[in-house]
């Protein structure tokens, strides 16, 4: 046995080498299998004293620490209370349970998601790629009802046993005048999951109101369908209609298009604003004021695509807004996203609401269409002052105040009970060598350094050095 008297800051490794002298760089892979590795150390006595009182917690991929140990199997636990005092060498075992795995419920919702195996080391969960009809989803939980533990979709978290994580939905909000998807949905690039708003944004009744429309975007996957839509209102079918869309030009990029017919509706202006990568894509609002149409993106400045004051009546479009895709009049889809949009807004806003007021943090209410209420329970922002007192001003009355008497109900003594917890003995346990004389320990785990288990063990031992 070769004794080291000095130190290195090299891990070690089995199977391959690790070059320090070149950022740690692994090399010169094994191509074989290995067993029974063991790493031996010595210890001096007073050694052996602290580490029971401050023993490492070694990690194993996917299992979870239980303790040291002084048998393979079974043994005595070796705990700061239950320290060892050994006057011979001894080896300490590390024992492991198994992982804890985590099964996905869809809860009511279609799809499938293969099971996780979490450790005792903190992991995110894996992204939802569950679909419910008519429902946006809004996170985890451990229980059906959501009485459970709640996580956040992708959340990193610790779980340490086996878990059963239930979808969490919460129903599409509608109405006649507005569109409420709250939470997030999957899209995987077919068309039933197209997500149709039923509000007509440019028929002959509502051509002419202002609207807002909102999404929140997460993120793509994998390649999509040669312009796959994140949000239209616009029909490309005959001859051009009034619209706008929100459509990948390319992997990368999101096109912006508005367009209006002029005339009779046989010939139209477009406008093509930038494109915006996804990559710095976080959520897109596009608003109607006063007939003209701007966007902005990720809360910036709000730009102006197209002025629509002056266009034809005549010019209408049936075509009622969807996101996730496209849906022309006729009910046909097409240009399915493969990805996930969360927050989905659409809805008319009232007249007096200017564009100042959007650019001061204004955002319409998720409760209800052309809402002058400045109380909006939902909303994730501020209504501005300035919006605020136009808002209560209109609601002021003519009507003679009603005066509501003052009762004054009597007052309800506190009682503050008092407790008087029993004393808690202090107990101090005593460590008593067996010799004074320099002993040498041996500890000898089983390193794992880099295990991936493909099921899960109910118990796999492993001796770590402790």
């Amino acid at each position: 046995m070769v004794i080291f008297t000095g130190t290195f800051e090299a891990p070690l490794i089995f199977g391959a080498n690790i070059d320090t002298a070149h950022n740690n760089n692994v090399r010169r892979y094994l191509h074989a299998d290995l067993s029974n590795m063991t790493i031996k150390l010595k210890y001096t006595y007073e050694e052996i004293q602290q580490l029971s009182s401050n023993l490492p917690t070694p990690t194993h991929a996917f299992h979870m620490f239980d303790g040291w140990y002084t048998s393979e199997s079974g043994g005595t636990k070796i705990t700061a209370s239950n320290p060892i005092t050994p006057s011979t060498n001894i080896t300490l075992y590390a024992q492991w349970l198994g992982s804890a795995v985590v099964t996905f419920d869809a809860n009511g919702g279609v799809g499938s998601m293969s099971n996780e195996k979490f450790g005792n080391t903190a992991q995110p969960i894996s992204a939802n790629t569950f679909y419910r009809s008519g429902y946006g989803f809004v996170g985890w939980n451990t229980e059906p009802d959501g009485s459970g533990t709640s996580y956040n979709d992708k959340e990193s978290v610790t779980i340490t046993e086996n878990t059963t994580l239930y979808a969490q939905w919460e129903p599409f909000h509608s109405g006649t005048d507005y569109f409420y998807a709250k939470g997030s949905v999957c899209f995987v690039g077919t068309d039933e999951r197209i997500v149709n708003s039923g509000i007509k944004l440019f028929s002959s009744s509502n051509y002419n109101r202002n609207f807002e429309i909102y999404y929140d975007f997460i993120e793509l996957y994998g390649s999509n369908v040669n312009q796959a839509v994140l949000m239209n209102t616009k029909d490309e079918t005959g001859s051009p209609y009034p619209g706008a869309v929100n459509r990948m030009q390319d992997t990368t990029k999101l096109q912006i298009k508005v367009d209006r017919a002029t005339g009779t509706g046989n010939s139209y202006q477009s406008n093509q604003h930038e494109t915006i990568t996804f990559a710095s894509l976080k959520n897109v609002r596009m608003i109607r004021i006063n007939g003209k149409i701007y966007y902005s993106v990720n809360g910036g400045t709000f730009k102006e695509t197209l002025d629509f004051t002056n266009y034809e009546s005549t010019a209408v479009s049936e075509v009622e807004v969807a996101f996730g895709g496209a849906i022309r009049p006729n009910g046909t889809k097409l240009r399915p996203l493969r990805g996930v949009l969360a927050n989905m807004y659409v809805g008319f806003i009232d007249d007096s609401i200017t564009l100042a007021d959007y650019e001061n943090g204004y955002t319409a209410p998720r409760t209800g269409a052309a809402s002058t209420s400045a109380h909006d329970n939902t909303s994730t922002l501020a209504v501005p002052k300035t919006l605020l007192t136009k808002l209560q001003t209109k609601q002021l009355s003519t009507a003679t105040p009603t005066v509501m008497p003052t009762i004054t109900p009597a007052a309800t003594p506190t009682v503050t009970p008092t407790i008087t917890p029993a004393a808690i003995p202090t107990v101090t346990p005593t460590i008593t060598p067996a010799a004074t004389p320099t002993v040498t320990l041996t500890a000898m785990p089983t390193t794992t350094p880099t295990v991936t288990p493909t099921e899960t063990s109910t118990a796999t031992p492993t001796t770590m050095p402790k």
